[in-house]
């Protein structure tokens, strides 16, 4: 899947900004052992889990896929029951990617 945001592994480190003070932190992209790129900062309660945006998204993407091919199987087989559970689940999943990436899913 393409990205269209910084890619991660994003990682917290303290403020490059000393008139920040302590409660701040930098999120910075892994991106290479010689060239990290600054992502942000934020209050150190908002920074890691912003870090770990760029892993739930992937994560979230992956479990959607996976319910897909559930269902499409299920479909194939035949089942013709309602997965009302895994359906709404399906579609938060959706939604929440579509709010992340800035797009509909």
């Amino acid at each position: 899947m393409t990205t269209q945001h910084t890619p991660g592994p994003w990682t917290v480190a303290a403020s490059s900004n000393p008139r920040n003070g302590t409660k701040w932190r930098d999120i910075v992209s892994a991106g290479t052992e010689f060239c990290p790129s600054y992502v942000g900062e934020a209050l150190e309660r908002d920074a890691h889990l912003i870090a770990a945006a760029p892993e739930l998204l992937e994560l979230c993407q992956t479990v959607l896929i996976r319910l897909d091919v559930e269902h499409a199987e299920r479909i194939a087989k035949g089942e013709t029951s309602p997965h009302f559970i895994c359906a709404a689940l399906r579609d938060d999943l959706r939604a929440a990617i579509a709010k992340a990436t800035g797009g509909a899913q």
